[in-house]
């Protein structure tokens, strides 16, 4: 399986208002910064947690079909399309009606519907294609905690910029850790 987010989300969880009071930075000459620090950490939290915060669109390809397919981030909110590439290497699109996204299971899967078996693809890399929607929502849908994390990692990354050249889990704040560790849905 291989995705990307193919769709960015268009805002971030913790506005620069909000960053920037957190660090009690009152002047405007590092907000492009602040603003870079904010995405970065909410990337991290994101990675560690496996899970998208605000609305962003994930392209994900398989090599093979099975009857249940999980989808590598959550949480998921709807399907845009499901491809696959038939024996003659025609593209085909499964309907909406032949598959079922469940949105409780973490990771989120799609399944086949009742009495629904989905077509076999052709042997081939990335035969299988899921376009689909993930996130919480806006801003607002976004757990306090994991707000409170993205502010912490930010502190930790403007506070320390002359050590981070990568982010590496054993130096994050434990306390974002902990706080990402409390997944509650």
């Amino acid at each position: 399986m291989n995705y990307k987010v193919t769709i960015e989300p268009n805002t971030e969880p913790v506005t620069l208002e909000e960053a920037k009071t957190h660090l009690r930075v009152t002047s405007t000459a590092e907000d492009s910064y602040i603003s870079s620090l904010i995405t970065i950490a909410r990337q991290w939290c994101e990675g560690y947690e496996n899970t998208r915060y605000i609305t962003q669109t994930i392209t994900v390809k398989y090599n093979a079909m099975r009857s249940v397919i999980e989808l590598p981030v959550g949480p998921a909110q709807s399907v845009t399309s499901f491809k696959y590439i038939d024996d003659d290497q025609v593209e085909q699109t499964i309907d909406a009606a032949d598959y079922v996204l469940d949105t409780y299971s973490m990771p989120p899967v799609v399944y086949e519907a009742y009495n629904v078996d989905f077509p076999t693809p052709l042997d081939i890399r990335n035969a299988v294609e899921i376009v689909y929607v993930a996130g919480f929502g806006n801003a607002d849908a976004v757990p306090e905690r994991v707000k409170q994390a993205i502010k912490l990692i930010l502190t930790h990354l403007y506070e320390h910029r002359e050590q981070n050249s990568e982010l590496k889990l054993e130096e994050m704040p434990m306390n974002a850790k902990d706080l990402l560790f409390e997944r509650v849905f």
